[in-house]
């Protein structure tokens, strides 16, 4: 039984090791993108956060009050 938890823990110990060097190449390729082109990567990581409204500087509630006027 003893042998059945050390296999299994050699197991999940190999998973990490996996996970975790996938995960620092993910940060590497992040990382060299950002050192190549800092604007295409700031375009990119926050890609949709602000839509085409709002570069307008009237609110919803501004239009409403002066067309309710």
């Amino acid at each position: 039984m003893k042998a059945v938890f050390e296999v299994l823990a050699a197991l999940v110990r190999l998973l990490e090791r996996f996970l975790r060097i996938r995960k620092q190449k993910d940060r590497q390729v992040k990382r060299d993108k950002l050192e190549d082109n800092p604007v295409d990567f700031f375009n990119d990581h926050f890609d949709g956060l602000r839509n085409d409204k709002s570069k307008d500087s009237t609110s919803e509630a501004d239009t409403d009050s002066k067309t309710n006027k």
